[in-house]
């Protein structure tokens, strides 16, 4: 497996990338829990011993030990699944159990948050008297009209101000993404006098962001899921890890700095065809994106309602 993280980084991913960074982060992440559940068994795994036991018994490790949630540990399975095959082509002998369609991945339904238009609003008309929520507040209008991941967002600078638009070759994708400079994101740069808002890292936008919310009074509860404390036993001492945990939770708890690129799709979706929004967030295929989009059905059936409130009904009575 160490061989396929150390290949990985000369390899080219679809179509014709270089493997990203994170990817590669997530295989080592991958390797270590499969050296902690080697730890666990108290053996060696090899690429032979990848049967239905194994998929069975790694699964419930990553659940009841790691406290993990299917979507993770789906995330490890198919790491593993990628070795083997991987191996397979390099002429390995691997164990053919993980080609079979009872090795699956789980998974479950993300809940996930979005600042509505009228929540950006808010926070957009609201004044601070903390300067770092000032400054916290314009990072995040300018990533709600952008799109831009925050490894590209908390980057931007005079030199990527072209005219009306904003450009950036962003990280992940190495692909120039334009987009034009909405009024409120105008009226930041004219604030600071053509610049963006003081640099700042990723975790203290995170925190400075919830701070932000919860002055806009954004303290109603929804459900959703965020990084909680809980305690573990291992090796019969206690220790405290971090997981996700779904619940019901204020509003302003669930924001974090992916709030600006899922707000930018959702919000745009249906105004503006997918190929469009698609092309801003990196998005590289209609299903990937539809699951970013967070309109809860509620929320159809309101369009659904103000549209037949526009129209002539008898345009759908057959005559």
């Amino acid at each position: 497996m160490q061989y396929f993280i150390d290949t990985a980084k000369k390899r080219l991913d679809k179509p014709n990338n270089p493997i990203s960074y994170r990817t590669i982060q997530h295989y080592q992440t991958t390797k270590n829990k499969l050296n902690s559940y080697e730890k666990h068994i108290g053996k060696l795994v090899k690429l032979t011993d990848i049967d239905m036991f194994f998929h069975e018994d790694f699964l419930e490790y990553l659940e009841t030990e790691q406290k993990l949630n299917p979507n993770t540990i789906g995330g490890y399975l198919s790491v593993v699944k990628r070795v083997c095959r991987r191996a397979e082509l390099k002429g390995y002998k691997v164990n053919i159990n993980y080609k079979s369609s009872d090795f699956s991945l789980p998974s479950n339904k993300t809940i996930d948050t979005y600042l509505t238009l009228s929540e950006i609003h808010r926070i957009n008309n609201y004044e601070f008297k903390k300067d770092y929520l000032d400054n916290a507040r314009d990072w995040l209008i300018i990533g709600v009209w952008t799109g831009f991941r925050v490894s590209d967002l908390l980057t931007l600078n005079k030199l990527n101000i072209d005219g009306e638009f904003i450009q950036k070759d962003t990280l992940k994708t190495d692909f120039p993404v334009y987009v034009p400079m909405h009024n409120h994101v105008k009226k930041i740069l004219q604030k600071r006098n053509g610049d963006f808002p003081r640099k700042i890292s990723d975790p203290k936008f995170n925190d400075y962001i919830k701070l932000v919310c919860k002055d806009v009074g954004l303290t109603h509860k929804i459900k959703g899921a965020k990084m909680s404390p809980i305690k573990v036993e291992v090796n019969g001492k206690n220790k405290i890890i971090h997981r996700k945990i779904n619940s019901v939770y204020k509003k302003y708890e669930l924001i974090s700095s992916h709030v600006c690129r899922r707000s930018f799709a959702t919000n745009h979706y249906g105004k503006l065809d997918t190929l469009t929004i698609m092309k801003i967030t990196g998005h590289k295929t209609e299903s990937q994106f539809l699951k970013y989009i967070k309109i809860t059905p509620m929320e159809y059936a309101e369009k659904l309602k103000k549209y037949w409130e526009k129209i002539n009904v008898n345009e759908f009575v057959n005559s």
